[in-house]
């Protein structure tokens, strides 16, 4: 996991996801550090969506392909990078 707080504001997280847990990882995203919202970037092997009530909260989860196919973990990690939108008119 690594942070880049001084310069791009990117967050970068390896993980080893377990298709036996349904519940999601979640990643809180502080507003003061997304001040301008974020972009998310996953592994096809995975997916995320906002979580439920929290606009600075992501929940990422194995893919539908990924359940369907454990090969999709060969590797046996996955990546999530977020990344700082810098101006609230890339907002979408």
């Amino acid at each position: 996991m690594t942070f880049d707080h001084a310069t791009s504001g990117d967050f970068t997280l390896i993980f080893r996801p377990d298709i036996t847990i349904s519940a999601p990882t979640e990643i809180f995203l502080p507003p003061y550090r997304y001040p301008n919202g974020y972009d998310v970037d996953v592994d096809s092997s995975l997916a995320w969506k906002v979580c439920d009530g929290f606009a600075n909260k992501i929940c990422v989860f194995a893919s539908t392909r990924a359940v369907d196919d454990a090969k999709a973990f060969s590797k046996g990690q996955a990546k999530v990078v977020v990344r700082r939108k810098m101006s609230k008119d890339s907002l979408a």
